[in-house]
């Protein structure tokens, strides 16, 4: 029953990013009543994330945040740093497209701590394109830079190719902002 909560929250998750609309509302509200049911910590952070992300995907950003942040207690009482590492990388990321960066790179550097200690290298990678995100909207590219260029270091060094070209792609936005023109080419045709 357990591996069957997750699937099925995943599941709504990915058909409400699809264009799903209220139905996976009230589908993602039984996954997490089945998890409530449960009452394990862990299923409930996941059930909770997958909330979040539902709301996420209809628009309603203060909502996604909410739900991420029930996740984050049930994640840290579940004491899994894979977990609470995803929660607070998407913490962070809500509350960047929030427009609360501060808050946003609090969560994102609490996400890359979490997740440096259980060693998934993929993910510390996408959580350092997340914090030059958010430091590139608070107008700072030169710190915004050492994020993008630590996060292609990383995904370079376990060959995710696909989530290592948002982090040189913005690495050259990064690079122009701060008008240093002749290194802009080089992360692009990389």
């Amino acid at each position: 029953e357990r591996r069957a909560i997750l699937l099925r929250g995943r599941s709504v998750w990915r058909a409400a990013l699809g264009g799903a609309g209220l139905e996976s509302e009230s589908a993602i509200q039984e996954v997490v009543a089945a998890a409530a049911r449960r009452g394990e910590p862990w299923l409930l952070a996941a059930a909770w994330r997958e909330a979040g992300g539902v709301a996420w995907a209809h628009g309603r950003h203060d909502e996604a945040l909410a739900r991420r942040l029930r996740a984050r207690g049930f994640a840290a009482a579940a004491g899994d740093g894979r977990l609470e590492g995803s929660v607070l990388g998407n913490l962070g990321i809500v509350s960047s497209y929030l427009g609360r960066l501060d808050e946003a790179r609090r969560w994102l550097s609490a996400a890359e701590a979490a997740i440096r200690r259980y060693g998934d290298r993929r993910n510390q990678g996408l959580v350092r394109v997340n914090l030059g995100m958010a430091e590139f909207q608070s107008g700072r590219p030169d710190l915004a830079l050492v994020h993008f260029r630590a996060a292609d270091q990383v995904l370079a060094e376990v060959g995710d190719e696909r989530t290592r070209a948002p982090a040189l792609a913005n690495g050259a936005l990064a690079l122009r902002e701060l008008g240093r023109w002749g290194e802009v080419e080089a992360p692009l045709l990389n």
